[in-house]
């Protein structure tokens, strides 16, 4: 984790009534998270630590370095057999619904939407930072580059995540 990922988790553990959504599924947010005590994030899109069944559906942990060279070599579930995929979302797929709704609902509800490191392009998630401007959240968006959300934003700060965020939220205390 960067410095941006150390910062949001020890606000999350500061203040109580903070949801971190992430798109993420590089394991970064729960790692900052574990290493502060912080609530882990709600990953939009899963993990890339993680496998799911592509028949019984079961999801497990997996860190283990994938042999594929052959159908033969490639990870299978314990129960049924069936071949393990990465537990992330695909293109075209959707989104679990149970945490899409959690994400909604926090947006919703939310006094201030950060939106960080994301052009706003992949839809439903790029439609979190509306549902939280709907509910009259203040919109800030931390992105080195142009992102959909500028035109909306109430604060535009340029530059990368692991150096404007722990500036505007303070860097995460040991």
């Amino acid at each position: 984790p960067n410095a941006g990922h150390e910062a949001v988790a020890a606000l999350m553990v500061q203040r109580e009534g903070i949801t971190l959504v992430t798109q993420n599924v590089d394991g970064l947010h729960e790692a900052a998270a574990d290493a502060c005590g912080a609530p882990q994030p709600l990953g939009l899109h899963g993990s890339i630590f993680r496998v799911r069944c592509t028949d019984c559906g079961s999801e497990r942990s997996d860190r283990e370095p994938v042999d594929a060279t052959s159908l033969e070599t490639l990870p299978r579930c314990s129960g049924c057999g069936a071949l393990l995929r990465p537990a992330v979302v695909w293109f075209g797929e959707a989104l679990p619904e149970d945490t899409l709704r959690q994400a909604i609902a926090a947006a919703e509800r939310a006094d201030v939407c950060l939106v960080i490191g994301t052009s706003g392009t992949v839809q439903p998630a790029a439609a979190l930072a509306n549902h939280a401007r709907s509910g009259g959240a203040t919109l800030i968006v931390v992105d080195p580059g142009a992102t959909e959300y500028d035109t909306v934003a109430d604060i535009r700060l340029s530059g990368s995540a692991d150096e404007v965020v722990p500036a505007i939220l303070g860097r995460p205390h040991r």
